[in-house]
C-alpha cells in the first residue's frame, strides 16, 4: 500500500513540474508568435510560417490546460484511493 501511495504522490509531483515547464514553454512560444507577427507585417516570413508559430503558441496553452486536468485527476484519485483529506 505504501508503494502505491508513493507512486501516486510521485505522479502529482511530476505533473506539478510539468505545469511549471509548460508556463515557460508558453512564454517562449508567445514571444516567437509575436516576433513572427512582426516579421509577417514586414514581409520577412510568409503567412504559413506565421500561422505555424501562432498554432504552436496555442498548442502550448492547450497542453498546459490538459496537464492541469491530469493533475486534478491524480490528486482526486490519490484522495479517493487512500482516504486522505489532503495529499
Amino acid at each position: 500500500l505504501k508503494i502505491a501511495e508513493k507512486q501516486y504522490l510521485n505522479e502529482i509531483v511530476k505533473l506539478e513540474k510539468i505545469l511549471d515547464s509548460d508556463l515557460q514553454i508558453i512564454d517562449i512560444r508567445k514571444a516567437i508568435a509575436s516576433q513572427a507577427s512582426s516579421q509577417y507585417s514586414n514581409g520577412i516570413v510568409n503567412i504559413s510560417d506565421y500561422i505555424a508559430d501562432v498554432n504552436s503558441a496555442s498548442e502550448a496553452k492547450l497542453n498546459h490546460e490538459y496537464h492541469k486536468i491530469q493533475l486534478i485527476r491524480a490528486k482526486l484519485n490519490y484522495l479517493t484511493l487512500f482516504g486522505k483529506e489532503d495529499y
